[in-house]
């Protein structure tokens, strides 16, 4: 919740909206990628959404 905050006072009223959408869509194909892998394949997709989280944790961490 907290990052959406932060978003909200980053991007211009006008684009949030886009911006809303565009994760939601984005969310959304991951799920069904997942949905549809199979099992040894959904550990890797795992694996690599929980690397990028914390590689943009650190990232967030490092700029402020």
């Amino acid at each position: 919740m907290q990052t959406i905050a932060m978003l909200t006072k980053e991007i211009p009223w006008l684009m949030a909206p886009a911006t809303l959408i565009a994760a939601m869509v984005v969310i959304s194909v991951i799920n069904a990628v997942i949905r549809l892998a199979k099992e040894e394949s959904q550990m890797i997709l795992v694996w690599v959404i929980l690397v990028l989280t914390v590689g943009v944790l650190m990232m967030q961490s490092i700029a402020k």
